[in-house]
């Protein structure tokens, strides 16, 4: 075999190999880029960490269904939002930003076993929808939105923890009373807090009193709520 023919197959081999990895990462980790801020006071507080995520919260709607999200992702060409799976349950959702504007996007990847989904709005259509509620003149709209910050670590029992309503813009304040127990619902280890929720708010976003993003609410109650943490989140092509 000639030398050519060799470097070829062992750099074939090799994107093969990685290329899994590579996959996880683009469907798992948000761009640093446009993330919110760190808080920088050593305990953290929960009024600030809430006035630094509500640039990422969003309302869910599709013809079927109702709830919330977060912006997990955005570039130059595009907004991704994640949100739950039985509240993105059609190809298309309409996104409400905190600031009001509303653009459709399309839901691009989906874990029904983990009850999640990641929906896209491409760039040019929220300048389009921008431009025709009244949000810019022409398609130069100066987007002032941020991506959530995933934690670095994982969350303790009794750690202070809130959950965003899109469709109020208030904050469910709790504590965490469970980081990995097995609910039969959902037949998975999720975050089990006490924290107040109601219907509408599924797919909400869970932080902790630093902002960072903690996981996601499936589900809950106004005894508790359960949450899948942001180290299992992951995803495949729709």
């Amino acid at each position: 075999m000639s030398q050519k023919k060799t470097i070829a197959l062992l750099t074939a081999l090799i994107i093969l190999c990685l290329s899994p990895f590579a996959y996880r990462i683009y469907s798992v980790r948000p761009q640093s880029r446009y993330m919110t801020k760190e808080i920088t006071a050593p305990t953290g507080d929960i009024g600030t960490a809430i006035d630094h995520v509500c640039k990422t919260v969003v309302s869910v709607k599709t013809e079927g269904a109702e709830g919330s999200g977060n912006i997990w992702r955005i570039s130059p060409t595009y907004i991704d939002v994640i949100t739950a799976g039985h509240v993105a349950n059609e190809g298309n959702a309409d996104i409400t930003f905190y600031d009001g504007l509303t653009a459709q996007g399309s839901v691009i990847r989906f874990n029904d076993e983990k009850d999640i989904a990641l929906i896209r709005i491409k760039q040019k259509e929220l300048k389009k929808a921008a431009k025709e509620q009244g949000y810019s003149e022409d398609n130069s709209f100066d987007m002032n939105y941020e991506s959530v910050r995933a934690a670095k670590y994982t969350p303790l029992s009794h750690d202070d923890i809130f959950i965003m309503d899109a469709k109020t813009g208030t904050a469910s304040v709790g504590t965490i009373d469970a980081v990995d127990e097995y609910i039969p619902d959902f037949k998975m280890n999720m975050i089990y807090c006490l924290c107040d929720v109601d219907p509408g708010m599924s797919g909400s976003g869970l932080f902790d009193n630093k902002g960072h993003y903690l996981g996601i609410l499936l589900g809950g109650s106004d005894e508790g709520s359960v949450c899948l943490g942001a180290d299992n989140i992951s995803f495949r092509a729709k």
